[in-house]
């Protein structure tokens, strides 16, 4: 039976014949970087034009299920696109790298690693809690909290300056009304953090809002 790391081989396999600039992120990713959990779907995000249509749609057709107009407009408009492995039914979401600074500088902060045997493209740590973050609050998913916590306990070396100043800046992004509109929405899940005694750092407690200092954060038990 193929499962998800087969799929995961399988694609990236075709993507480097094919020289298309890739870079894992999701929940994939994080399985690299700390402990795994359990995963059904695969996310890459790519760096391609129009043009690439063929070529992506020519990689995968004869064992997955894909579309090319879907392939198409996804490009055209910068957004998702998947293709469903058909004996595995592996879904992988293709997401097309859009062209902000900070989505071209965070596809050329990916880092290389050797997974099996093969030379593979994945996002950094950093900027994989930084999106975790921000899907977290769009879908006030405590599995994604979970996963920023887990990053920030067992990856070394993190850049927490770097973390902190970027969410800072894409927060500030947003409008006044959506800020207001996410702080009230995460208000229970900062209050559930709090009640199991969660050990928080400076960069989570930036992401829920809680009120807390320095020194009232180490206090919290672990």
């Amino acid at each position: 039976m193929i499962d998800e790391l087969d799929v995961l081989r399988i694609v990236v396999k075709r993507l480097e014949s094919a020289g298309i600039p890739y870079m894992i992120t999701g929940s994939i990713a994080a399985n690299f970087y700390t402990t795994p959990r359990m995963t059904r779907d695969i996310d890459i995000v790519m760096e391609v034009e129009e043009k690439d249509t063929e070529i992506l749609f020519s990689l995968f057709f004869h064992d997955f299920y894909v579309n090319k107009d879907s392939i198409k407009n996804a490009i055209r408009t910068k957004q998702i696109f998947n293709i469903i492995h058909n004996e595995g039914i592996v879904k992988v979401d293709f997401i097309i790298r859009k062209d902000s600074n900070y989505r071209k500088i965070e596809f050329k902060r990916r880092r290389s690693m050797v997974f099996e045997g093969l030379n593979i493209h994945i996002t950094s740590p950093e900027d994989l809690i930084l999106s975790k973050l921000f899907w977290a609050k769009e879908s006030l998913s405590e599995m994604q909290i979970r996963d920023v916590r887990n990053l920030l306990k067992t990856v070394h070396n993190l850049d927490i300056l770097l973390i902190e100043s970027r969410f800072l800046e894409m927060m500030m992004k947003k409008s006044g009304q959506e800020r207001l509109k996410m702080g009230f929405s995460m208000f229970d899940m900062a209050r559930k953090q709090v009640v199991a005694s969660i050990k928080l750092n400076d960069c989570l407690l930036l992401f829920i809002g809680l009120e807390l200092d320095v020194a009232e954060n180490r206090e919290i038990p672990q």
